[in-house]
Order: structure tokens, then C-alpha cells, then sequence
């Protein structure tokens, strides 16, 4: 009888090694019966496993070497090059990159560096790269529905076109037109402080193609000028932003240029169209990349620190924001701010919020649309922290919380559209536009996954996964590789990698990516990049991946 039931508990052991190994290799191979039984559970549990929700993502038609060039009736589906979806607190978000800066003639950057802008009114799209040539999308259809380029813009006033600093449309005060902020230059001008006017010109939108930018608007001559974000208060009333160029030093007259009443230099302007002139509406400001006028008038901005110090501001006319007599930041090459206190700001008008280290901070919108959750937060862009930032404001405009939503490019600008979308132009000359992720919010159950269409990860998601191990998973966690330490998941690693201390290093993971054994002899990955290139951007998407779960 004892000999039965060893024998019965052995043969056990077998079936259950045997099944554990087939299991093993249907999971990795996908062989039956792993398909049928993930459909199973699909069909019983949810509506579409996380998996189809991706695959219905993946969807994206990209040949990168049949996009047609950038002209009139162009669909932009032919330029996506990228979706997406984005985990955010309350609500999955559907990232689609437009690349409309692949072909010639349009998305070059300006002689100074990228700038240019995008605006929206009804099913209308205006977009401007940093050149000086535009786009005019037709939201229903997406397609291009005119392109101008630099030639357009008209110039009274002599001088060399610069770049494009911001775009500007206001449905309740000219439906048909948008408006455009830009620079022009004489090099003859032997001030470096009077070589610059900053312009404001308006183009029909109902005549877009080839149309030309009327000069509206011009300032005084000034230093150059990097910050030029526009907002509309009505069809001849405009706010614009100026840059402190004497970057914080003393003038000849003893007095700092934003606190100079006969400088532009670090003030917010509002300019009059229609009689030419313009007066001081703030005063105190560095370097204004973002301003926003809200339905009940309430202006908002986003300037530069020096090193730390962002600003989101709530600026009232006569303001006075205290640049540079103090600031959150500090000088860029010591702990001291030369001017005063290091990161006080009790003197002056204070931000409403300040981001310490800077972020980059660039243009900025309240939501209206977008989705329940987020509706009447502020969206602000950023540049150096390559995200945006959802910013939730109480009754007195004070900050409750701040969230981040890593997207991966360089932000210049943002937009909503009126069919709720969201809309980002990015230094690299792309298109991203946000919408809600319905299919996975209908399902309710997150992924732990920001996934990206992009080929190069795929040898790697074979065996490898994101977000938490279990005792399923082939391979361990991609998640936050380069911020936790190695091995330090649930996973059984080989004792190689479980004899590693400290975290990866890009370079190491690319070169163990390479030739696992040479790195590490005795691990048990069997995967090597095809070459260099594949390796750097395997190792290029997980430091943004973990960027983006920071």
C-alpha cells in the first residue's frame, strides 16, 4: 500500500512538472491551450483584454518612406508616426504623434532655435513652425486644408524675418481670422538692446492658402525678444510678453529693465491695434513662455526661473512679479541669489505656484472639455521636463495638487480644440494630439503599462512585461529599470543578476543587451540586439518610459 502511494504522489510530481513546463512554453510560444484559455478569460471577465485594447491602439498605417510632401488635401493620417496610451490618475489618454515636420516645407526651426505655435477656432487648426510657415488644419476631416510659407509675411517695417513666437485665434471676437506673433531684426542697429521689434499680424483663415500676414501691430525697438507668447482680450487688444535680455543686470540709468517704465524688457504688454501704441500691464517677469486669458478674464502666466523658480502667476494689471530683485531659483553658478534672499519671494506679487528644479516651463490653458475629471484644471507645457502638468486650483487660486503626464518630446505649446481634444506642438516639429482612451476607461482596469506602438520592444515584450511580477511572468519587470535597483522584483533571477548591486546604467544595460554573457556570464537571457542602433533604442524608450512613471 506505501509503495502505491509513492508511486501515485511521483507520478503527480510528474504531470505537475510536465504541465508547469508546457505551460511555460505555451505562454512563451503562445501554443495551445495558452490562446484559448487568455480568450476565455477575456470573454468571461472583460469586455477586451488589455492586450486587443493595445492591439486596437496599434492600428497606426506608418511608412516613413511613402509620406507625401506637406501640401493642400494632405490627410494627416498618412504622417502619424506614433500612438500611445497614457496612464494619468483619473483617465486613460490616447497619444497620436503627427509628424508634419517629415517633409519639406514645413517644421523647420527658426535661425534662433524652435518656436512657432498653434491655435484652433470651430473644426480649424492653425499651426506655425518657428520659420514662418503655416498650416491650416481641417479638424472633421484631418487634412491640410492650406500652407503659407515665410514669403507671406508681410514687412512695412524693413528689417529680416526672425522666427514665429506664437499663434493666437479667439472665436467670440473674429472667427475668421488668426493672429500671429513674430520677430524682425536689423543688423545694421548698433544697440544690441534696439535691434528687435516684436510684430503682431493677422492672416484670413477663410483665404489661408498662400494668403498674406498683415502687419497689425509693432514695438518699439528692443533687445531680442525670446519670450512673444500672445493672448487675444479682443479683435484689436492683445496682451504679449517681453524678455528681461539684460538678464537681470543693472542699466546705465541704475534701474533693472523689467522695473524701467520706458523698457519693454520682462513686462507683459497690452498693445492696441487699432491706434498703435500700448502700455504696461505687468511688470517683474524673466523670461514669459505661456499666458492665458480665461473665459472671465483672469490672466495667467508661466515664466522661467533662473536655476529653479518656474512661475505659474495670476497677473493683475500694475503687478509687479519681482524679477530680479528675488526669486524661488538661484543664481546658475553658486547657492546665492545675487539680488537678494535665495528662494524667497515675499516682497512682490508671488506665484501661484513654483517649480523647483525648473521644468521649462512654456504655454498653458484651463480645460474645458477634455473629460469630467479634469475640466476647470490648468494645463501648463513644459520643455526641459518634456510632460505636461495638470494644475488643480481652488476657489482662492491656490494649488491643491499638481499632477505630471510624462509625454517624451520637448512641449512648445498647447491647445484644446472644440471637439475635446488636446492638441501639442513640440520643438521636433510634431503634432500630438490627446483624446480619452474610451475603450480602456470603459473597462475600468488599468494596465500598469504606458504603451507605445513602437516595433523596437517588441523581441523584448515576448518574455518581458511591465508593471508588478507575479509568479506567471517570464522575465522580470521592465518598469522604472533605471530609478530601483537591480533585481529587486518578485522575479527568480539567475545568481548573476541576483550578485548585482546598485541600479543600470544605460550604457551598461545597452552593452548587456548586446552580448548578455560578456556583461554578466551565467544570466539566463538568451535575447541579443541586432546591432548598436537596436540596442540604443531599446535603451532610449525604457529611460523614457521611466521618465514617464516617475
Amino acid at each position: 500500500m506505501r509503495k502505491v502511494l509513492l508511486i501515485g504522489i511521483g507520478a503527480a510530481i510528474c504531470v505537475l512538472l510536465i504541465g508547469y513546463v508546457y505551460g511555460f512554453f505555451s505562454h512563451r510560444n503562445n501554443l495551445f491551450p495558452y490562446p484559448q484559455a487568455k480568450l476565455a478569460y477575456s470573454n468571461l471577465n472583460q469586455d477586451y483584454s488589455a492586450d486587443q485594447l493595445h492591439g486596437k491602439v496599434e492600428q497606426a498605417d506608418f511608412d516613413p518612406n511613402s509620406v507625401p510632401a506637406i501640401e493642400k488635401g494632405l490627410e494627416l493620417s498618412t504622417l502619424i508616426s506614433e500612438r500611445r496610451v497614457l496612464e494619468t490618475i483619473t483617465v486613460p489618454v490616447l497619444a497620436t504623434v503627427i509628424d508634419v515636420g517629415s517633409r519639406e516645407g514645413f517644421g523647420e526651426p527658426s535661425s534662433r532655435g524652435p518656436k512657432g505655435g498653434l491655435c484652433s477656432m470651430g473644426s480649424s487648426l492653425v499651426v506655425f513652425d518657428g520659420a514662418g510657415n503655416g498650416l491650416l488644419v481641417e479638424m472633421n476631416s484631418m487634412t491640410i486644408a492650406g500652407h503659407i510659407s515665410v514669403a507671406s509675411f508681410e514687412n512695412e517695417l524693413g528689417g529680416e524675418f526672425v522666427r514665429v513666437n506664437d499663434v493666437a485665434c479667439n472665436q467670440s471676437h473674429d472667427p475668421t481670422h488668426a493672429y500671429i506673433s513674430y520677430e524682425i531684426m536689423y543688423p545694421d542697429a548698433t544697440d544690441p538692446l534696439a535691434q528687435y521689434r516684436t510684430v503682431i499680424g493677422r492672416i484670413n483663415i477663410q483665404e489661408f492658402q498662400d494668403s498674406p500676414v498683415i502687419e497689425l501691430w509693432s514695438s518699439e525697438l528692443t533687445g531680442e525678444n525670446e519670450a512673444g507668447r500672445m493672448a487675444l482680450l479682443s479683435d484689436s487688444q492683445f496682451l504679449i510678453t517681453f524678455y528681461d535680455t539684460s538678464a537681470g543686470e543693472r542699466q546705465a540709468n541704475g534701474l533693472f529693465g523689467p522695473e524701467d517704465s520706458a523698457s519693454l524688457m520682462g513686462k507683459v504688454i497690452l498693445a492696441d491695434a487699432s491706434t498703435g501704441g500700448h502700455e504696461i500691464y505687468s511688470s517683474g517677469h524673466r523670461n514669459p513662455q505661456g499666458l492665458f486669458v480665461s473665459s472671465e478674464g483672469w490672466v495667467f502666466e508661466t515664466e522661467h526661473g533662473p536655476k529653479g523658480g518656474d512661475e505659474l502667476n495670476f497677473v493683475e494689471k500694475g503687478g509687479n512679479y519681482g524679477w530680479p530683485n528675488e526669486s524661488h531659483g538661484v543664481d546658475y553658478t553658486s547657492y546665492r541669489w545675487k539680488q537678494g534672499e535665495p528662494g524667497r519671494h515675499d516682497n512682490y506679487d508671488r506665484p501661484v505656484f513654483a517649480w523647483v528644479p525648473s521644468i521649462a516651463v512654456s504655454n498653458l490653458l484651463r480645460v474645458e472639455n477634455f473629460h469630467a475629471t479634469w475640466n476647470g484644471d490648468i494645463l501648463i507645457s513644459s520643455l526641459k521636463a518634456q510632460s505636461i502638468f495638470r494644475v488643480r486650483l481652488d476657489r482662492e487660486r491656490r494649488v491643491e495638487f499638481v499632477e505630471r503626464v510624462w509625454i517624451g518630446p520637448r512641449i512648445r505649446d498647447i491647445e484644446e480644440t472644440s471637439d475635446a481634444r488636446l492638441v501639442l506642438w513640440t520643438d521636433d516639429s510634431k503634432l500630438i494630439f490627446l483624446s480619452v482612451a474610451a475603450d480602456f476607461l470603459a473597462e475600468n482596469r488599468r494596465t500598469n503599462v504606458t504603451y507605445t506602438t513602437v516595433p523596437v520592444m517588441q523581441p523584448c515584450l515576448t518574455c518581458h512585461h511591465f508593471g508588478p511580477t507575479n509568479v506567471t511572468h517570464m522575465a522580470p519587470s521592465l518598469s522604472r529599470i533605471f530609478s530601483r535597483e537591480m533585481a529587486s522584483d518578485s522575479f527568480k533571477y539567475s545568481e548573476a543578476l541576483a550578485a548585482q548591486v546598485g541600479k543600470w546604467e544605460p550604457e551598461t544595460l545597452k552593452q548587456f543587451i548586446l552580448d548578455p554573457q560578456s556583461v554578466l556570464p551565467g544570466s539566463t537571457m538568451t535575447y541579443q540586439a541586432e546591432s548598436e542602433d537596436a540596442a540604443d533604442d531599446i535603451v532610449e524608450l525604457l529611460v523614457k518610459l521611466g521618465n514617464m512613471n516617475e
